[in-house]
């Protein structure tokens, strides 16, 4: 019944090592989680919203509201479609894919954020790095 009313619960990408996958409530909250461990060097600021200024203890909910707000405001012409990115079977991040007056515009951004430690792992050879780019 889910997936008939929102089909993006069925989106997965494989690769040996790496799965990007809608997240269901319950991967989101694990994701969301994720936030309240350092996620860069706090002497930068690679958002442009602070949102990891504010106390750990509150990004894991704001989080989870902002993943809730992001599907709740889907629709052809603007969305986002934010993939929990799991390494090993484990969550380590997000990678978001939105879009803009996309009826028009036929382009959507990359967004990628995931947890400190995970920024530091190496990268398999068969991903790629996106931090942010049009495409």
């Amino acid at each position: 019944m889910r997936t008939r009313l929102w089909p993006l619960f069925d989106l997965v990408v494989r690769t040996p090592r790496l799965e990007l996958r809608y997240p269901d409530d319950e991967l989101a909250a694990e994701i969301a989680e994720l936030t309240a461990e350092p996620i860069h060097d706090p002497a930068t600021m690679p958002f442009s919203i602070a949102w990891t200024d504010g106390p750990p203890e509150h990004r894991p909910r704001s989080s989870l509201q902002h993943y809730w707000l992001r599907r709740a405001d889907f629709t052809v012409d603007n969305w986002s479609c934010m993939m929990a990115v799991l390494v090993d079977g484990e969550p380590v991040g997000v990678q978001d894919i939105n879009a803009t007056q996309f009826v028009t515009m036929r382009t959507p951004s990359f967004i990628s954020g995931s947890k400190d430690s995970a920024q530091s792992a190496p990268v398999p050879a068969h991903t790629t790095t996106i931090t942010r780019r049009s495409v």
